[in-house]
């Protein structure tokens, strides 16, 4: 969470763990005021870019069971693992994407 609010899109106002029922996201972090919200998985291991993008489409499809201003909120998605083959590619996407060399570089 630290390094999330390090790194942030925008100023949140909550951050914490999601879930319900069977589906759950490790961190939710939104502002009420801009209505933006990320959604993040993290993932201490090192993933494969086809690993990654199939992480970053379950999150989405995730992300429609979170019920906060649906119809005005702006989304951002990422993912924080311990190394993220094609990185670069993901977040010329616009996805947030961090590794372990992200946050080593923070320290």
């Amino acid at each position: 969470m630290e390094f999330l609010v390090e790194k942030k899109p925008f100023r949140f106002h909550r951050i914490g763990r999601w879930w319900h029922r069977d589906k759950e996201i490790d961190l939710v972090a939104l502002n009420e005021e801009t209505k933006e919200i990320v959604f993040m998985e993290v993932k201490w291991s090192d993933l494969q870019s086809r690993e990654a993008r199939k992480i970053m489409a379950d999150l989405k499809e995730k992300s429609r069971f979170v019920n906060w201003d649906n119809e005005e909120r702006i989304e951002y998605f990422g993912l924080i693992a311990k190394r993220i083959e094609g990185k670069e590619k993901l977040t010329a996407e616009g996805y947030l994407c961090y590794d372990l060399e992200d946050i080593r570089e923070e320290i």
